[in-house]
């Protein structure tokens, strides 16, 4: 039950120390309840634990990490057989939405930049005004299981490509998670997510940060980037991670 999270406004914003303030992500809904959607988003360490956020102290923005991963169907498949019935659902995904952001690091400005990628792929009239998709194409297989929104141990699995025509990145992701629905949290396993294209500079939080009024992310370069939701959550600071795989469940702004 979540939002598409656009480029530009991802909340990888940290309070930390005092200058850096928690900004929530701007984003819009889909426009239709989807059959299926699998969710995973947290920050992490990349040298592991989470010591690079401390519960005090200067953080370690160089070991800082954000993936964020969406996939959704809406339409019910031609083979009717592969959508199951309301808790178990199956068929290739027509939204992906994924991203990295690798290194952070302070400017003179007090402002967190971050290194990022990103794939926002679907048909455009599947968001809502203020947060189309990007088109593109998305290609791929994913199934849940137990998808109710009560369901302690949910089980999603995915397998997936898209290009994204704006941002120019392409993403592709593997893995699976059973996660619990009741409180969006992970039980287990995790999606590797890679994409290749444009690399960003992207203002992600800081002092006086404000997503509305931020410089857009500029091109830096073309690169590969590599990030998991598999790992340890960060948890202080930011946007808490957030992780499910539910079924005929309508996004909300409460996700």
């Amino acid at each position: 039950m979540r939002q598409i999270i656009r480029l530009g406004v991802l909340s990888s914003a940290l309070a930390l120390a005092g200058i850096v303030e928690a900004v929530g992500p701007a984003s819009a809904d889909l426009s239709v309840t989807p059959r299926y959607e699998i969710e995973a988003k947290l920050q992490y360490c990349a040298n592991g634990g989470t010591a690079c956020v401390p519960a005090t102290g200067a953080p370690d923005l160089t070991n800082l990490r954000f993936a964020l991963l969406e996939a959704y169907r809406v339409t019910r498949p031609d083979d009717a057989s592969r959508f199951i019935d309301r808790d178990n659902s199956f068929g290739s995904p027509e939204v992906l939405i994924a991203k990295c952001a690798g290194r952070h690091s302070m400017d003179a400005n007090h402002l967190i930049h971050a290194i990022t990628m990103t794939v926002n792929a679907g048909p455009p009239q599947l968001g809502t005004p203020g947060g189309q998709l990007d088109g593109g194409t998305v290609r791929g297989q994913a199934f849940v299981l137990g998808g109710s929104e009560t369901n302690t141990r949910s089980f999603g699995n995915l397998t997936a490509e898209a290009v994204d025509p704006k941002t120019g990145d392409r993403a592709t992701v593997e893995g699976w998670q059973i996660a619990n629905n009741s409180s969006d949290t992970r039980v287990e396993g995790g999606f590797r997510i890679t994409l290749t294209g444009p690399q960003y500079d992207e203002v992600v939080g800081g002092a006086n940060f404000n997503p509305e009024t931020a410089p857009p992310p500029t091109v830096i370069g073309q690169g590969t980037m590599t990030c998991n939701t598999f790992a340890t959550p960060v948890l202080a600071g930011g946007a808490p991670p957030y992780f499910e795989n539910e079924t005929n469940d309508a996004t909300d702004a409460n996700s």
